[in-house]
Parts: structure tokens; sequence; C-alpha cells
């Protein structure tokens, strides 16, 4: 429902209502992405997100780590989380040297992530609030569509009153003067306000037939279709206005936005050309030619199609709003502070002048702000999912684990079907020592997203905190499947299966992992080393300990160190054992799974807050 209000508004002024409303739940600048940072976030069933590597941010979260792009995120207000699709991981494993919070499409330029607030774990799922919105803009996941140049009046404070307001066209008087026409579209915008798509489709049919033809009532059922995700409807539609009027602006920009949806920005940026050379003060489509070249990192660009619409209206939220980012992305905050607090002067019911501001100051350590503006922004859009993701975020910055708990539990509830909220819930689950209830948010991060594979690796390590070896086994080797480059789950797999007293398994388990590390690496001779763990008499270890010695990374040296205290541990070399474990400790490689596990092996010997 990102803009059925808009669409609302549009029949409203119609049938002539008199004056506006706030601004319906997730309204943000037309067609914005996923809110700041990531992994952002592809709702529900409108829209089924393309499946994605993921990678680890730099935060530490008691759960599995999630690195997301805005084609796994649900449909958001105005934002990014921003960030990593496609980022190449580290040579070294699960660093976190991939930058923390990479939600948004390409890669788009990050504001600075936060430490995190959070006590040792694996890192930290992925931070909708690190970078702003419009580092990845229009996202339309599902195509929620605006009718043209009308959006803009959805921005209108709400004293003003339609008649201020400008159409793209004149209504006819006769269409104001038919009780029936009349009353269908307020049973369209009845059942609009509702989000049942499906009724206000077939209520178009009820109009009568001459007042269906006029491009009014067309559009308007275009933006219906194109919200409802029905692509193939809309675009057959917007096309039939377009045959009857070929340079019908507002149809030509609806085309953009379906164009958008199908990911075709090439044809999305030459029909906005094509506007703007007809109409060089066509608001929306300025926005969005502004936003694509955030996209694009053209921020030159970018700020020059906001400076433009400012120009057409210095009070157009969009405009205000996404020249702010720009001024902010190119780290000049000193003038984007004003634009942002000029927005919300502007438009004080407006949730995401809030939102946009919290974010700015989030991503420049004002947290306490931050936290004040969401709060605003949820008592305007209580049905806000990313609101609750950056409150939620926003709240472990300032280390308040229960309540951000809370918080992400509330996204639960307003989407249950979407993985991300569960990845938050099972981490702090996880560090606040709820282990039954972050199996269950680990469980059900699998079911609604099986090629999640952090979510295999959390339930694989609470699988040996419960000492259940073949399912902590299981658990790793479907965690292997789905990223085979990290051998480590392999080698957790098999010795998962030692302990459950398998000795011979672990030889087929690494058969695999073996042939894909260069024989001279440390990661070879450590493979090896359980690889011949059943020898009678093998010196394996000196290879390891004298390769590891020269090692200069400090997580491939953490991640080693840690194994080669599980094998004397195995090899009932107590003392061993338990040096190398504190060993780990001290290096506070809080990143990787192995701290975590570490942790654990410390608690069952006592050694936690011993020094070594």
């Amino acid at each position: 429902m990102q803009y059925v209000l808009i669409i609302i508004l549009a029949l409203s002024m119609l049938f002539s209502c008199a004056t506006r409303g706030k601004p319906g739940p997730e309204l943000p600048m037309k067609e914005s992405s996923a809110p700041m940072d990531m992994l952002p976030r592809q709702d529900s069933a409108e829209a089924k997100p393309p499946e994605e590597k993921t990678e680890p941010p730099e935060n530490s979260l008691g759960g599995a780590p999630a690195n997301l792009s805005p084609a796994e995120l649900p449909p958001t207000p105005q934002a990014v989380p921003a960030e990593s699709a496609g980022a190449e991981k580290p040579e070294t494993g699960k660093s976190g040297a991939v930058p923390d919070g990479a939600l948004s499409q390409d890669t788009p330029l990050q504001a600075p992530a936060p430490e995190s607030a959070l006590s040792p774990g694996v890192p930290a799922p992925p931070d909708p609030g690190a970078a702003l919105s419009l580092a990845n803009p229009i996202q339309t996941l599902p195509p929620m569509t605006v009718l043209p140049e009308i959006a803009q009046s959805a921005l209108i404070p709400p004293e003003m009153t339609l008649k201020d307001t400008v159409l793209p066209n004149e209504i006819t008087p006769n269409m104001r003067q038919v009780p029936s026409t009349i009353s269908i579209l307020q049973n369209i915008s009845d059942s609009l306000s509702t989000g049942d798509y499906g009724a206000a489709i077939t209520l178009f049919d009820t109009i009568e037939q001459q007042e269906a033809q006029t491009p009014q009532i067309q559009l308007l059922k275009a933006s219906v279709l194109l919200s409802a995700g029905d692509l193939k409807e809309a675009r057959a539609q917007i096309q039939a206005i377009l045959v009857k009027d070929a340079e019908n602006l507002d149809a030509l920009f609806l085309l953009s936005i379906l164009e958008e949806a199908d990911g075709k920005e090439r044809e999305q940026y030459q029909i906005l050309e094509r506007i703007l050379k007809k109409a060089p003060g066509y608001m929306d489509a300025l926005v969005s030619m502004g936003q694509i070249n955030i996209k694009r990192r053209s921020f030159k660009n970018a700020a020059d199609y906001y400076d433009r619409a400012l120009k057409v209206d210095s009070k157009s939220a969009d405009a205000l709003l996404g020249r702010a980012n720009v001024y902010y992305l190119t780290k000049d905050n000193n003038k984007a502070e004003p634009l942002y607090n000029q927005t919300v002067s502007l438009y004080p019911k407006l949730a995401e002048a809030y939102t946009e501001r919290a974010r700015f100051y989030r991503s420049t350590g004002k947290n306490s702000l931050a936290l004040a503006d969401f709060n605003t922004a949820k008592n305007l859009d209580s049905e806000n999912y990313w609101i609750a993701i950056d409150m939620g975020n926003t709240l472990l910055d300032l280390n308040r684990k229960t309540e951000a708990l809370a918080e992400f539990q509330r996204a639960v509830s307003l989407n249950p079907d979407f993985f991300l909220p569960y990845v938050y819930t099972a981490g702090i689950r996880d560090e606040l020592r709820d282990y039954n209830a972050a199996e269950k948010d680990y469980t059900a991060i699998i079911k609604i997203k099986p090629t999640y594979f952090y979510a295999f690796e959390g339930l694989g390590i609470i699988k040996i905190r419960k000492g259940e070896w073949f399912a902590a086994r299981d658990a790793f080797l479907e965690a292997y499947k789905r990223e085979p480059r990290e051998t480590s789950y392999a080698l957790l797999a098999s010795i998962s299966s030692i302990k459950g007293g398998r000795q011979n398994e672990q030889r087929q388990l690494l058969n695999d992992a073996m042939k894909k590390v260069n024989r001279e690496s440390l990661d070879w001779y450590l493979l090896r080393l359980y690889y011949d763990y059943t020898g009678s008499v093998y010196t394996g270890d000196s290879s390891v300990v004298s390769r590891l010695d020269n090692e200069v990374d400090s997580v491939i040296k953490a991640r080693t160190t840690y194994y080669l205290a599980v094998y004397y541990d195995l090899r009932k070399n107590t003392k061993l054992a338990e040096k190398y474990y504190l060993i780990v400790r001290d290096m506070q490689c809080r990143s990787i799974p192995e701290w975590r596990l570490n942790e654990i092996a410390l608690e069952e010997r006592g050694l936690k807050d011993t020094g070594f």
C-alpha cells in the first residue's frame, strides 16, 4: 500500500473532495527504495524478491548476519537499507571486511555505520539506517505507483485544499455531475484504503462506458493495476492510452514507473528524458531523474535535477529531501541538515520527513535525536514496517536491546512473511541467552528464505551449545551447500560428526573442501589435520602451528587458533586446548562464528572471565 493514498487522493480530486488529510502509510518521495543501509527491502506475496547471496556486515549481533540488497527487502518508505548485492566475499572468510549495511542495489554509497551496541557474536544483521534512502533510489517492489503530477499534491500540508493543487488534465464538469461515477470512485477509494486491489480493479468495470474511456479514469485504473503488481494489465492499459494520445505525459510517466518495475532502467531513463523535453517542469520526472542519478552515483547530475525541481516548486518534499540526501552523500552535512529541518517544518504531519532526518541523524552519530524523530514518525504512521526496523537499529546503537527486540517483533507483526526482522530477533535473543526462542527464529528464517545460509550457521551454533551434534552437523552442511566458498562450515560439520561419535565421517565431509583451497595455504593444512584425525600417529598439528606463527591476517589467525584448540580438545590434550581457547579470546575477533563457539568452550570450562 505504499502509494495507495496518493491514488485515493487522485480519486478524491475526481469527485471534488474538499480537503486533504495526512500522507498515507509508506508515502515517501515517490518510488524510493528501502531505508538507509541495507538490507535492507519486496513485500509478501505482492512481489517475491530475487534470491542473491548476502555478505556479513561488520556489526556484531548474537545471531546470523544479514547484508541485504534491496531486491531482498519489502516495499519501503523513503530509504535505502543499503547494502551489498553482489559484493565480493573477503578471501579470509567472514572477517567483517564487508561494509556494514549494504542494502541497496548496485552497491550505493553508504554512510558510516555506528559501532555495534551488542556484545560478541557474529556480524549483525543488515542495518536499514546506515545510508541515506536516496543512495539506492527508485525501488519498486511491488510497483506501487502514483498518478503522475497529482502525486505532488499528496505532499501538500493538510490545511491546503484541493483547489490549491494542480491536475495534469482538467476533470470534465460532466464527470463531476454523474452520481453513479462519483459513487463508484468512492467505493474504489474505500477498497484501496483497505488494500483490496482486486475489488478496486473490478469496480472500474462498473463505471459507465463513456466515463470509463476518459484519460483520467484510464490513468487511475493503470495506477491501481501497477500498485497491485499486475504489470501486464497495467502495461496494456497504459498502451491503450498512448495509442490515442502518444504525447500523454501522465501516461508516459506511468510507463516509466512500469519500466522501472521491470528492471529496465535504460528505457525508464529514455522515457523521462522524453517527458522533460516536452515539459521541462514536470516534477515527478525531475525527481525520478534525480533518484536515478543518485543510484548511478552521478551526484552532480542528481543535484541539478533536484535544483530544477525546486525552481518549479521550492516546497516540494520530494525535491527537498532528495537534495538534502545529495548534500549528505557528498559529505556536505552543513547544507543537508537545514533542508531536512525545512521539510519537517513544512510538513509536520509527513512521517517520511522525520524518518529521513532521523536516518541522517543516526548516520552522523546523533542517535538520541534520531530516536526522537523515529518516535514521531511512528506516531504518524504506526503501520510503517521500516520505521520499526530503523527504530530497532537505533535502539541497538543505544545498547537498549530489550526495547530494540520489541521494535523488531513489531516489524514481524507488520510483515510476518519476510525474513529480515527474524534475523534481528534471533540475534538479540541469542545474545540475551534465550536460546530456544532464538532457535525458533532461525527456523523461521530458514522456512521463509532457505538460501540465507547465515540462519543455518546460527542454528548450528545453538545445536552445538545444546550438544545436539548431528543436528549441528546437518545445519553446517546446509550452510556449506549454500556457501561452498566457506570451508569452515565443512570443518564445523566434521567436528560435530566427530563429537557425535562418527570418527571416520569427517573424511568424506572434508574431501570436497580440501579441493577448493591452495595446497600451500594454512587453510589446507588445517583441513588436512582434521582429515587425518583418525590416524594413530600424525604430527600435522606442528605444520599448522608453524604456519600459524607466520600468519598476519588476524581473522585467519583467530579462526585457525580456535580449530587448533578444538583439535587438542578432541585429542584430550586439555592443557593445550585451554591455552589456545584463551588466545582466541584475547584476540577479540568478534565478527566470526568461531568467536561465539570459542565463548561456549570457555563457558563450559569456567574460563570465560579468567585471565591468561
